[in-house]
């Protein structure tokens, strides 16, 4: 019997036949569901081959993650201070 025909004749039950069959196939799958191989986990070694990425880059990246409202950057060095468009209102890093 293929899918396609006993989802057809499953159709054809009353619910309350439908609820019956559900109740006892439901250990069966679960049962299976456990027994199961987990899925096999693809290998991201040479993931990033061939991809040339420069120090520049990376900076570039981080000023633009960590830009202000005006395209300013929050200076989280010691001893500065902050402003308030960086979330954060007159702290000094010691």
């Amino acid at each position: 019997m293929t899918f396609e025909e006993a989802l057809a004749a499953a159709r054809q039950l009353s619910a309350i036949d439908k609820a019956r069959l559900i109740v006892r196939i439901a250990p069966d799958i679960e049962r299976e569901l456990k027994t199961g191989q987990p899925a096999r986990r693809r290998s991201l070694r040479g993931l990033w081959r061939g991809v040339d990425v420069t120090e520049e880059d990376i900076a570039e990246a981080r000023q633009e993650m960590w830009a202000g409202p005006l395209g300013r950057t929050c200076d989280v060095r010691r001893g500065s201070r902050h402003s308030s468009w960086c979330g954060i209102s007159r702290i000094v890093v010691v």
